[in-house]
């Protein structure tokens, strides 16, 4: 797994471990979060955060994750039963899927 950004990395959005503008394209290491065998199937960046899904299904994620309640500056295993949790509660959802 190899991941490079670039960016203003407002609030840690992009996982380095720090808040300053990364201005040239820079490989992040992260390998350290991945189980044997397990690779990055999908990633997203929006706004203020950066989601990573794994074959594993796992979520990895950094930036401003309001609904998690937290703002963090490294990826860290985002525990989706709170997302699981609340779509209980929801009565429409729309999902796009690939």
């Amino acid at each position: 797994n190899r991941v490079f950004a670039c960016s203003s990395n407002h609030e840690g959005k992009l996982g380095f471990g720090a808040k300053n503008y990364i201005e040239n394209i820079t490989e992040l290491d992260i390998s350290h979060l991945f189980k044997p065998n397990e690779k990055i199937k999908q990633i997203a960046a929006c706004g203020l955060i950066t989601v990573l899904i794994t074959t594993h299904n796992r979520m990895l994620g950094c930036g401003n994750l309001k609904g998690f309640h937290k703002v963090t500056d490294r990826f860290e295993p985002i525990d989706i039963s709170a997302i699981l949790n609340q779509l209980k509660k929801t009565e429409s959802v729309t999902a796009v899927l690939n």
